[in-house]
């Protein structure tokens, strides 16, 4: 596990980045984690879920996600809400702890037929791909080669990041915190 620090306008930020086994067991996906709720994010269209903190009436960002349809909840809450305010989306999902958001729902994984299922609050990224995530970076791949369109991940991006993943090896070798300098980051 390697710990990152950032600095930014809205103060610190740290992150970290974990490997807990080399295989696909419960598959690749980013977390991210604020106090608001917490969102998954993978190539796996299953994994594009948020589950939402419970809500006080001044936070209306999930309540307008779920109105515009960002964000999706089982069958019966997508009907309770459709002809709701989103204010009154907001106050029936800040209706307390003990309110399942929705009570049991499937999330369906689009590209291989089969369901996730949760018992706790989760609302699902409506998101389905018609090819397998390597097959559209493949394609984003040779759409660039032909000038069709831009990388999805240019060399840049690509190397930056590389960077900060390899200076965990640094670390560890150094057995201590690094700091990296913004040259660290150019080729």
């Amino acid at each position: 596990m390697a710990i990152y620090e950032y600095e930014t306008d809205q103060g610190p930020v740290s992150t970290y980045y974990q490997i807990l086994t080399s295989n696909r067991h419960n598959g690749y996906f980013e977390r991210f984690m604020g106090d608001r709720g917490t969102l998954e994010m993978s190539e796996d269209t299953y994994r594009a879920i948020a589950f939402p903190q419970i809500m006080s009436l001044s936070n209306k960002g999930w309540a307008t996600c779920v109105k515009e349809g960002y964000l999706v909840g089982s069958d019966e809450l997508m009907e309770e809400i459709a002809s709701r305010t989103v204010e009154q989306i907001t106050e029936l999902l800040a209706a307390g702890e003990s309110l399942p958001l929705p009570l049991n729902p499937k999330v369906r994984n689009s590209m291989q037929g089969v369901t996730w299922s949760a018992s706790r609050r989760v609302l699902a990224v409506p998101v389905e791909m018609k090819m397998t995530p390597r097959h559209l970076h493949l394609k984003n791949f040779f759409d660039a080669i032909r000038g069709e369109a831009a990388l999805n991940c240019p060399a840049e991006i690509t190397y930056k990041t590389t960077v900060a993943v390899l200076k965990v090896d640094e670390a560890i070798e150094a057995g201590r915190k690094l700091n990296l300098d913004p040259d660290d980051f150019k080729a």
